[in-house]
């Protein structure tokens, strides 16, 4: 809740209620004017505890559905994991910048019953504040949320290990195209292997290298990059990366087949990966953080690419069509 994160809504009246039902694309738009406004404001306290706090409902969000990132822990609480990212509530947003975009009420809604008259302004609300019906319609889809985790992210301070707050807040693998897999799930290890067992990303990755599937992508690319067309010698031949476009972890939960691979190398294959470029739906390679082109992905006319998996990796870019 917004309350617990110390956010003051002012008196009901000045709550505005958007004159139109609340779509993907309005959403997205309240979503960016958000992180817009807590990177501009980044010295204001609220600019840390908003985006954090969105993040934490969207996660309560897909944990309903029944898929959990990590065991439930006392320290999942919203109160804890502010605390534990040094957003512990103290402010009034009334008089900062941020107060026009939580005001706008497109995202959340206020119980007025619980506000009173002459409450100072540095104590925390007792009013529920909680994300509208509409709002958490469309956060059930698990697209809408990777790229509402893409938007919101980018308002995250720099000191806040992404990977490790997303999955305290229910949201593993929303920040790799390679997802995550259960955590009972590990691979062990073989001799010469040192350490604990490897989880996860590992098992991800064996599942790569062991498939017929990808061996024939490389083969058919003669193991150059899709992306730069550089083919990397070895001195026991070349060397490439089979990519799933939709990786085979969740939340993204795609196939081992042909048309949901790349043959990338390993520069462009950690880039895609890590959302840091993508594939518009006429084929081009741009970056994400600008949208700026980088070149043509090139094609071969025995590997086909699934159009909707390209659109799924875009949506955990941050992309919209």
């Amino acid at each position: 809740m917004l309350a617990e994160a110390g956010i003051l809504p002012r008196r009901p009246a000045s709550i505005t209620t958007p004159p139109r039902t609340l779509n993907g694309k309005r959403l997205f738009k309240a979503l960016e004017r958000l992180a817009d406004a807590c990177r501009r404001d980044d010295e204001d306290p609220a600019a840390r505890r908003l985006p954090l706090t969105v993040l934490w409902h969207i996660g309560q969000i897909a944990i309903a559905q029944g898929r959990p990132a990590e065991p439930p822990h006392p320290g999942s609480r919203l109160e804890s994991i502010l605390q534990q990212y040094g957003a512990e509530p103290s402010s009034d947003l009334r008089t900062s910048g941020l107060w026009e975009v939580v005001s706008r009420g497109e995202l959340w809604e206020v119980d007025p019953s619980a506000f009173h008259a002459g409450r100072a302004s540095g104590t925390r609300a007792v009013g529920e504040v909680s994300l509208t019906p509409a709002a958490t319609a469309l956060f059930g889809d698990s697209e809408t949320r990777g790229r509402a985790v893409a938007v919101l992210s980018t308002a995250l301070p720099d000191d806040i290990d992404r990977a490790k707050f997303l999955a305290e807040v229910g949201l593993a693998g929303y920040d790799s195209a390679a997802g995550v897999l259960d955590d009972e799930e590990t691979v062990r290890p073989e001799p010469g292997d040192q350490g604990p067992a490897r989880r996860r990303k590992v098992s991800i990755d064996r599942i790569i290298r062991s498939s017929a599937v990808a061996e024939k992508v490389k083969r058919l690319h003669r193991h150059r990059c899709q992306v730069c067309d550089i083919r990397l010698v070895t001195r026991r031949g070349f060397y490439s990366e089979a990519a799933h476009i939709r990786g085979l972890g969740r939340p993204h939960e795609g196939l081992d087949q042909i048309d949901n691979m790349l043959c990338l190398c390993p520069n462009h294959h950690v880039q895609f990966d890590g959302f840091a470029i993508f594939v518009d739906n006429d084929l081009v390679v741009r970056w994400t953080a600008d949208g700026k082109k980088i070149g043509k992905l090139r094609l071969h006319a025995e590997h086909p690419i699934g159009r909707e998996n390209l659109r799924h990796h875009r949506r955990f870019c941050g992309r919209a069509d």
